[in-house]
């Protein structure tokens, strides 16, 4: 054996073979880099490495019959055991083989064990853990989104197909909406369909088989193959696109899709025709039953469980923005249980866990499915995910792999400025601070506005002065909302989940609650408009069952409420009254879209007139002038109009005007206010150099393998 292990050393076989290991082994990483870069298929990489494990033996042969001599290659039988000059060189060469071979090997050791992580702004819990769990950063390619490109921009939501080899995603920015697939073993996603527009799906889910995908848009419910190719409709009317109000969408092995919708307060059951070709169902007729899940509240995003007897759901509470309980209910009952507090976006795993969402971090806890019961600790597992209101930024595939979205919790809230516009479009920004608000309402005299100012605490009522640039605050619960001034500019009316409050312009004093009450079928009253003798407030239900607008009739002695249009298949919102307190504009859905309507007030059966062709929101009124206005959105971009009113002996309408149209204008209910002499718009602008409310500019996608496996060992249950 001695003899042999010199006669290998003096044919130089332990120096060629190293050498052979160290250069392999280079190639082999560079081909691993950039071969898939150059967009050349996966098992090439793969190739290249079996051809230099077969070259191996090939090399040893190779150095054990010849050698390399001054007069070039020659066979080992020729040299014989001539000594070279250059002999005596030989053992500082093999320690300098040897050393680079040590090299190499802790390069792998290192890289294996040591440097395995993520960047420090990615490290968590989760992330040292178990050396079995492998994390892995996947970068959202071209379509990169800027949290502050435009309202609801960094709206991702995300799904990983059953067996963990693809994943979905939606990507939003200030134009537009597109799905992309991203097959695991890629460098690069690929866009599916067209582009939405401004519509931004809430839901994903792939089929069981993982070859077609299923979203909700424009207010139907899509399917496209993962393929490519067009999309086809599978059910219709389900909500409305500016106001979506479904979640939860689920892919069954039976081939149904299930989904919770807050209009019904329940769980709808589509069936899908295999096939190319759907039958197309339309979900306000009687193709579609709804099962009515709970009697009040809201719904969120739900899952149903193994076996199809319970459901895992969200319940959104009356209360600050984020306020979220995860209940369980039968799904041949009304009845739900409360299982997590302070919790949203559950999902059952195979492992026997829930895995939910709580305050931007996510956690894990035993759950046993035959008793649905939980039986055991709740644990934190990563910190600083996305964590918006309405998009769902994490998934587990079937095969217990984990993505998720990096950021930190959110309330969705891009900011904004203002501008003024006039009735050409010419814009004139005003200098401010960007601020995360919603509904705006211009004082009587345009010199304030009260605005709903979001923050991660909650939404409560401010005051902006805009000459000089200051805010007040007006309310300190955190769940205020929908603000309205009195005709006289002294207080501010706004919504709150137990009814509507009154408050001091000024912010100093009480506030006076005007009516202590919810509407019957769940939901918020938002005040909008306001009678000139201040006696009624209108408002529409926001939330819970379809859109309805309310009266509060105030007197000395009480408030009361009652009902003004309540049609459920028409769905009406957005009321607004005239200045001179005899008309009201109103959005009613009974065309089958959104246009805008007036009728005479307060006697408002007496007579009805479309105001909008085409589509219409957001009806107002001009106080000087009694010219009402409305806006549309059509091509991506977003339209004003105006319409000249005339009451010589009854009502009429002139042909709607388009005065101006932009793509950089919010389009939200409230996202306008009209001056007094109706010569000017004040209109809230998307800012585009911040991020929403407590986002991330980090949108990565972040792989995490062998989740189930650390499910199981950092959150064992109760031994029983």
């Amino acid at each position: 054996m001695g003899r042999l292990f010199e006669e290998l050393k003096r044919r130089k076989v332990f120096r060629v073979g190293a050498v052979y290991a160290v250069a392999a082994w280079v190639l082999i990483q560079v081909a691993d880099t950039v071969l898939p870069a150059l967009q050349i298929p996966q098992w090439t990489v793969s190739f290249v490495t079996v051809l230099f494990i077969l070259g191996f033996p090939i090399a040893i042969i190779l150095a054990w019959a010849y050698e390399a001599t001054p007069d070039g290659v020659k066979s080992d039988a020729i040299v014989g055991n001539l000594v070279s000059p250059s002999q005596s060189s030989v053992q500082p060469i093999n320690y300098v083989i040897l050393s680079i071979v040590l090299l190499v090997a802790g390069f792998q050791v290192a890289d294996r064990f040591l440097l395995d992580s993520e960047p420090d702004q990615l490290v968590t819990p989760l992330a040292n853990s178990n050396e079995q769990v492998r994390r892995s950063v996947i970068p959202l390619g071209p379509m990169r989104v800027s949290p502050s490109a435009g309202p609801d921009a960094s709206r991702t939501t995300i799904s990983i197909s059953p067996d963990g080899s693809r994943l979905a995603y939606t990507a939003h920015n200030a134009e537009t909406t597109q799905l992309y697939i991203r097959e695991l073993n890629q460098l690069e996603p690929r866009a599916l369909g067209a582009p939405m527009g401004d519509t931004i799906p809430t839901s994903l889910t792939f089929s069981p088989d993982g070859q077609s995908l299923a979203y909700f848009s424009e207010g139907n419910l899509k399917r496209i193959s993962v393929n490519g190719g067009g999309t086809q409709t599978i059910a219709t009317n389900i909500a409305s696109r500016i106001e979506p109000i479904v979640a939860g969408l689920e892919w069954l092995e039976d081939n149904t899709i299930i989904f919770t919708e807050s209009a019904s307060l329940g769980l709808a059951k589509i069936p899908v025709t295999p096939g190319s070709r759907f039958q197309v169902l339309d979900i306000s007729s009687s193709d579609i039953s709804f099962s009515v899940i709970r009697d009040n509240g809201f719904l969120g995003e739900a899952e149903l469980l193994p076996g199809g007897d319970a459901m895992l759901f969200t319940h959104r509470l009356n209360g600050p923005v984020g306020s979220r309980n995860i209940e369980i209910v039968g799904t041949d009952t009304t009845e739900s249980r409360l299982l997590i507090e302070n919790a949203r976006n559950a999902s059952y795993i195979s492992t026997g866990h829930i895995v939910f969402m709580r305050e931007g971090s996510l956690w894990a806890v035993p759950f046993d499915l035959e008793a649905l019961q939980i039986n055991g600790s709740e644990v934190m597992l990563i910190e600083n995910i996305e964590s918006l209101n309405i998009a769902t930024t994490f998934t587990v595939s079937d095969e217990g792999d984990l993505v998720y979205l990096a950021g930190g919790f959110t309330n969705a809230a891009p900011k904004s400025t203002f501008s003024w516009v006039d009735r050409s479009g010419a814009e004139t920004p005003i200098e401010m601070e960007p601020m995360a608000f919603t509904a705006p309402e211009l004082s009587p005299d345009d010199s304030r506005v009260a605005v709903a100012l979001i923050s991660p605490e909650g939404t409560d009522i401010w005051n902006y002065e805009l000459a000089r640039g200051t805010l007040s605050r007006i309310t300190f619960s955190g769940d205020a909302n929908s603000p309205l001034w009195s005709p006289n500019g002294d207080s501010i009316i706004y919504s709150r989940p137990n009814g509507p409050e009154s408050m001091s312009a000024s912010g100093i004093g009480t506030p006076e609650q005007l009516a202590n009450i919810v509407p019957e079928a769940g939901g918020i009253f938002f005040p909008t408009t306001i009678t000139p003798d201040a006696t009624d407030i209108l408002t529409y239900v926001g939330g819970g069952n379809a859109r309805a607008i309310y009266r509060f009739r105030q007197s000395l002695e009480q408030t009361t409420v009652s009902p003004l249009l309540d049609s459920p298949e028409f769905s009406e919102s957005a009321p607004a009254i005239s200045p001179d307190g005899r008309w009201l504009a109103y959005v009613s859905r009974e065309t089958g879209q959104d246009e805008v309507y007036v009728r005479p007030y307060p006697d408002v059966d007496s007579g009805k007139w479309q105001i909008s062709t085409g589509g219409g929101i957001s009806p107002r009124w001009a106080a000087d002038t009694g010219e009402l206005f409305y806006r549309n959105s059509t091509d991506n971009l977003i339209e004003t109009y105006a319409v000249k009113i005339s009451e010589d002996g009854q009502f009429s309408a002139a042909i709607p005007e388009l005065l101006f149209s932009n793509d950089h204008y919010a389009l939200l209910a409230n996202s306008y206010m009209v001056a007094a002499d109706g010569q000017r718009f004040l209109m809230m602008r998307p800012d585009a150099s911040t991020s929403a409310v407590g986002d991330s500019v980090d949108t990565n996608l972040v792989l995490v393998q062998n989740f189930a496996e650390e499910l199981r060992r950092q959150v064992p249950a109760d031994s029983q």
